[in-house]
This record gives structure tokens, sequence and C-alpha cells, in this order.
């Protein structure tokens, strides 16, 4: 019988991505893993990831971090998991874990893997499963010329921009919703001339899949806060 790891992994889908490797990692060692995870991501996760249980948690956003902390223990606690990690800690946060983390002098993402005994280097083994008829759908549907540069200025919560010179060679694309599963533009990345990102979920879905575009990376947070990229990209 399978043993159980539960992981409580608040955030976005770019934290999720991150974690991710983790995940696989313990199924690999023949873990069931289960994350709760805000119900809106649960189909395109679903989809693309065969390696991890998603259970739909009621409160999503960091802006309610006390009361989805709660939410997704109360859910894991019904597993009756024989391991559990807990990646809640935060650069303003109080608690021991913040602290903790702040102490190690690691970046997030190198604490994270840290603190579930996974290897770093697994952060870019990440394993998706694509859909290349969507991804094509959406290939058609956007790119006009066989040139172009995709860019992306907005965040969650937060907004970067630069400017982008283009001799008319090129098509500009910037990244939007079109689509509700970011997994379908990773043609679209792949095939770029350039790639101008801030940092967000489609710059870590870049770097963990280790494409080899020409990338430009536009920071938003503290160094301690920012992913360690191990690929070739200009900071901005």
């Amino acid at each position: 019988m399978k043993k159980i790891l539960g992981i409580i992994q608040p955030g976005r889908i770019g934290d999720i991505v991150i974690s991710l490797p983790i995940m696989k990692y313990y199924y690999d060692q023949y873990f069931r893993v289960v994350l709760p995870v805000a119900a809106p991501f649960i189909p395109f996760l679903t989809a693309a990831v065969d390696y991890v249980q998603f259970i739909p948690i009621r409160h999503s956003t960091l802006a309610d971090t006390a009361n989805w902390h709660s939410d997704a223990k109360n859910i894991l606690n019904d597993f009756d998991c024989n391991k559990t990690f807990d990646l809640l800690f935060n650069m303003t946060g109080t608690d021991k874990a913040s602290g903790e983390w702040k102490a190690s002098g690691l970046k997030f993402d190198e604490y994270r893997y840290k603190i579930c005994d996974v290897p770093f280097k697994e952060k870019w083994n990440l394993q998706i499963n694509r859909n290349e008829r969507r991804e094509q759908e959406l290939y058609d549907k956007m790119i006009k010329q066989d040139k172009y540069v995709v860019y992306q200025f907005n965040g969650t919560g937060f907004r970067r921009q630069i400017q982008i010179e283009n001799n008319g060679n090129f098509q500009l694309l910037e990244i939007n919703p079109v689509t509700n599963n970011p997994f379908d533009w990773i043609k679209i990345l792949e095939g770029a001339s350039k790639l101008i990102l801030i940092d967000s979920l489609f710059a870590n879905i870049v770097e963990q899949l280790n494409i080899p575009n020409k990338k430009f990376f536009l920071l938003r947070s503290p160094d301690i806060m920012t992913p360690t990229l191990k690929n070739e990209w200009t900071i901005l």
C-alpha cells in the first residue's frame, strides 16, 4: 500500500510549478501525493500532472493566508498522511518557519527543496503532460509571423514594463488570458525568437523545462525571493 505525502503549498500557480518536481520525486518513491489547491486550478493541473492528487480548497488567495492554511491542514488531516511538508513561509512572516528560512540564507526555492529533503537539481526535472492539440490551436490563433517575441509585463498584483525595440521584422506577442490552461503556451514559448518575462509562472515554466531561447528576466522581488536560474537569462 502506498504511503501518503501531503503538501501544503500556498500561493499561485508559479509557486506550485516550482514545487511539482518535489511531488514527482516522492511519487517515484511510491508515495501517493496530495495537494490542496484553489478549485479553479484543478482542471488544467489534473490534465497536465498525473502524479499528484489535487483537492479543492475554499480559500485560495494569499490575502487569506490564515484561513487558507487552516483549510489545507484540515484537508490533509482527513488523509492520515505518513509525511507532510508545510511550505508556508515568507519574507514578512514572524512565525517560526519564516524565521528559520530567513536565517538559512537560502533563496526560497532552495530552502523549499531542502526542507523537503529533495535534491535541488530536481527543480529542472519538471514533468508536464502536454496537450499538443491545444498548444497547436493556440499557436495557430496567436502567431502571425515566423519570427516573434513573447513578452509578459503583468503578473498577479505586479506590473513592470520595458521598451521593446522592434524594426518590424518581429511580431510582438503579449501573454494574456486567452486560454484557461497556461500550459497551452508552451509551443509558443518554445518557438519565440526572444522571451521577455517578469518573474512569473511563465518564466518558471521556461526555466524548469530548460527552453533554450534568448531570454530576458524582469525582476520583481529581492534576491532571496527570486527563483534560482541556471539557464541563460539576461536579468533586467
